[in-house]
């Protein structure tokens, strides 16, 4: 099979059958831990999440996209993968205690350490990762996905039932990332002769590394304000609340974000000089954007109440509210993420450092402007702030590939096609306003999933399924 086609059909489907798995036991874990104990978790996580920021998206992008590096001197980079491991560590033990004293529980501070070890596992098949993902054999990373987060869950729920704590939530992701990355060093070994790590080959690469750290910090701390924001005014479980609305609202994002990791960057990186396929793909994956964002995001907006409490019960009522003012995230994020994706293919690290230093800006504002008018003000205005930086990508996406089609349009079609679909689903609620929260959501999702079928098959050769061009 061609690679291409190989890659983008384990790709999809392999990073949609792999967030299910992890949706379950997401949900099986909230349901046994709590609020309390998943904000706690919540607040631990954060700080590490910072640093795995530098990790996973500096060198590893890069020898992504340098074709010039040869398979052998990428084994060579394994001292430095564990170099920069065990200093991330380092600083994060320094730092906890004064964490744990921002937020005042010391609780954290276990929990922090915990999870910072996360960095002596991501170097153990660091250069497997790499190789993969560059040669685009993404059915051996999605098998790697699969296995660890099956047994990483199953381990979770074991341990939840003796100490249904923030733990099992540390557990569950550590032994997730363990379980993966040792199934990846089984299935790549390392060869015999590899080139020799040379410091100076990192200096070569410094400009790339310094535009793609800053751009991915960047990011981060774009969507970690609100949450450090909620965690130090309202306290941990409120933290819970927004994480869960926001995770709830990411799922379609991540489901995206990992299939065009396995395949856009890679892709683009191919055809750098080629107009006509970076415009296919563009136009592509936009559309794709678009269809996939349509019935979560009216969902989120109609029956989030509903949702959230048959999925993950009454205690976690509160983040209904929340995840309806969230709904706007799933395309603004997934655009982001391909734009981001996009740029770095196509070595226009500059780029995607001014989409998220524009994103930054905007979410500082909306912190000052929104946050003296209460939490589901600012919640709102954390998404409104993801519009510049889109609007941003979509410039530079228009200056860097000569396409004709007119985006705007789909954007516009979109927009009244949600509108509409939200006023009947309201109607529809209404009527059903007397029935319980299971069945209603039961229809109420029913109906949203036919439309969503019906309106796929009769626009979805022409926009949402037009692989063929793409892969001839």
């Amino acid at each position: 099979m061609n690679p291409l086609k190989n890659s983008i059909k384990w790709g999809g489907a392999g990073s949609l059958f792999n967030f299910l798995i992890a949706l379950i036991f997401a949900i099986i874990l909230a349901r046994m831990v709590g609020p309390k104990e998943s904000g706690l978790f919540a607040l631990s996580f954060l700080p590490v999440q910072f640093f795995t920021t530098f990790e996973a998206f500096t060198l590893t992008t890069i020898l992504i996209q340098q074709k010039a590096v040869s398979d052998k001197k990428i084994w060579g980079f394994s001292k430095w993968f564990w170099g920069t491991g065990l200093l991330f560590f380092l600083i994060l033990g320094l730092i906890s205690p004064f964490i744990a004293l921002f937020y005042g529980d010391n609780r954290i501070l276990g929990l922090l350490l915990l999870n910072a070890t996360v960095f002596f596992i991501y170097p153990l098949a660091r250069p497997q990762d790499v190789l993969l993902r560059r040669n685009l054999e993404n059915k051996i990373l999605v098998k790697a996905d699969w296995f660890g987060t099956f047994w990483g869950g199953i381990f979770a729920v074991i341990i939840a039932l003796y100490q249904p704590n923030a733990l099992a939530l540390c557990s569950f992701w550590l032994l997730r990332t363990l379980f993966r990355n040792l199934k990846i060093k089984s299935a790549y070994q390392r060869p015999q002769q590899v080139s020799s790590f040379k410091f100076a080959e990192i200096k070569q690469l410094k400009s790339l590394m310094l535009s793609y750290t800053s751009a991915e910090v960047l990011a981060y701390l774009k969507f970690a304000i609100p949450a450090f924001w909620i965690g130090k005014q309202h306290g941990a479980e409120f933290l819970a609340f927004f994480r869960l609305a926001q995770n709830t609202a990411q799922m379609p994002v991540s489901i995206l974000g990992d299939f065009m990791n396995k395949t856009i960057l890679p892709i683009v990186s191919g055809f750098q000089e080629n107009g006509t396929m970076k415009a296919k793909t563009s136009k592509w994956s936009i559309s794709g954007i678009l269809w996939l964002s349509f019935p979560f995001t009216v969902a989120f907006v109609v029956f989030p109440e509903e949702l959230i409490t048959v999925v993950y019960g009454k205690e976690w009522f509160q983040a209904a509210n929340l995840l309806r003012y969230l709904a706007a995230l799933i395309l603004l994020s997934s655009l982001q993420n391909f734009f981001t994706f996009l740029f770095q293919g196509l070595g226009q690290g500059s780029s995607d450092f001014k989409m998220h230093l524009i994103g930054f800006f905007s979410m500082i504002t909306a912190l000052i402007i929104a946050a003296p008018h209460g939490l589901k003000s600012f919640v709102l205005a954390s998404t409104l702030a993801l519009i510049p930086p889109v609007l941003f990508g979509f410039y530079q996406v228009k200056k860097a590939i000569p396409y004709k089609e007119r985006f705007w349009l789909s954007f516009l079609f979109f927009g009244i096609a949600i509108l509409i679909v939200i006023f009947i689903l309201f109607g529809l609620k209404f009527l059903l306003f007397a029935f319980p929260p299971f069945l209603k959501l039961l229809l109420l999702g029913g109906f949203l999933l036919f439309i969503w079928l019906f309106s796929s098959f009769l626009i979805g050769k022409k926009l949402m399924f037009n692989l063929p061009n793409l892969l001839k």
